[in-house]
């Protein structure tokens, strides 16, 4: 809300009219103009314009046509077209309109922040205002009806290879596929596994693990610095992974976490992961499936196991689906074969109660 200014008000001095004598022969000179003082203005009430980014939301609905939908500005075909809006795209719905032209009979106004582009001078301006738009009703449905595709899953994905000079496409690495929900197996073996007399203390900012060399343990000590919150962090012990020689630690940052690897024998701290790591049932490979929520995509990471060590070979970002919010998403079928529970993004920011543990889908991950 704009800040009133304060009424100046005008303090109107009285002059005092110099009369002189009926019979007086001299004049009393005239008196000096006060000058005027400025007044600044009150701002009057602000134009009664509608906001669209106010008006009352109907219903949330979802773009359920699978290549996306044309987004108007108006309720005729023929008018400007925006967008599109994705498939699966979170939209709020404001009203409707029946007519004989529309798509179905039917559109659906929703309220939209938008891009608008425009040449002035020369020169290209963009800018971002809310407003109507409006789309078929029959493209619209709700979170249930979003399902994974096979053919989305590895698309459009960010891929960054530990060696910078590989050359070979994502499918070289690894693959991704639809499988039934059945595939998902009952039996799950974590490889972090908490061991008891790992911890010498947990408290108070303060965490020391033993290891094989002197003095005996390590220390990790949480940051909380006053002159910048955004460097914090802080440990918690997880367990410990037998076939890397090495503790996992989670470490909580300002807006952010990572699980990082202790060496048990030095205390050295090793590589920092982005999601719970999983070993494959014959120790030659690990791998890390999280979800930016930031993003709106999930991250993968392959490492391969060299003696104790891990060696980095690939971080891939997907846009198209997240792994389901549960503590341990990846299960192995195989030496090489494993299983993520996931769903459509659109999934991931949904209210909980919205969301049927039936619309999470099953991938299978080979690794090549």
């Amino acid at each position: 809300m704009p800040r009133r200014l304060p009424l100046l008000a005008l303090s109107l001095l009285g002059l005092a009219a110099c009369h002189s004598s009926p019979d007086s022969t001299t004049a009393e000179p005239p008196a000096a103009p006060v000058p005027a003082k400025a007044v600044t203005p009150v701002p009057g009430p602000p134009a009664k314009t509608e906001s669209v980014f106010d008006l009352p939301t109907l219903r949330t609905a979802y773009i359920i046509r699978p290549e996306g939908v044309a987004a108007y500005d108006a309720p005729a075909v023929g008018s400007t077209r925006l967008g599109p809006l994705a498939y699966g795209q979170r939209v709020e719905v404001i009203g409707y309109i029946e007519a004989a032209d529309a798509p179905g009979g039917r559109w659906a106004i929703l309220k939209e922040r938008t891009e608008r582009t425009r040449t002035e001078k020369g020169q290209e301006i963009t800018t971002w205002g809310w407003e109507k738009l409006y789309v078929p009703a029959r493209d619209l449905g709700e979170l249930t009806s979003l399902r994974l595709r096979g053919s989305d899953l590895a698309q459009d994905a960010d891929v960054a290879f530990a060696d910078t000079a590989a050359h070979q496409p994502l499918a070289a690495y690894l693959t991704l596929d639809l499988l039934p929900a059945k595939a998902w197996p009952v039996v799950d073996l974590p490889a972090v596994v908490k061991q008891p007399g790992a911890v010498r203390h947990e408290g108070n900012g303060r965490l020391e693990l033993r290891i094989a060399q002197a003095p005996g343990y390590v220390t990790l000590r949480d940051k909380n610095p006053p002159e910048d919150e955004t460097a914090s962090e802080a440990y918690q012990y997880l367990g410990e992974i037998d076939a890397l020689d090495a503790y996992l630690v989670g470490v909580t940052y300002y807006e952010n976490w990572g699980f990082r690897l202790i060496d048990r024998r030095t205390g050295q701290q090793r590589e920092e992961l982005t999601a719970l790591p999983q070993l494959a049932p014959d120790g030659r490979h690990v791998l890390c499936v999280g979800g930016n929520p930031y993003e709106e995509a999930s991250v993968v990471e392959l490492y391969r196991v060299e003696g104790t060590a891990l060696r980095h070979v690939l971080t891939a970002h997907f846009p198209h689906w997240l792994p389901a919010d549960e503590p341990t998403t990846v299960r192995w079928l195989g030496p090489q074969q494993a299983v993520i529970r996931a769903g459509h993004p659109s999934t991931y920011s949904a209210d909980s109660s919205q969301v049927k543990p039936e619309q999470y889908q099953v991938l299978q991950l080979t690794i090549r």
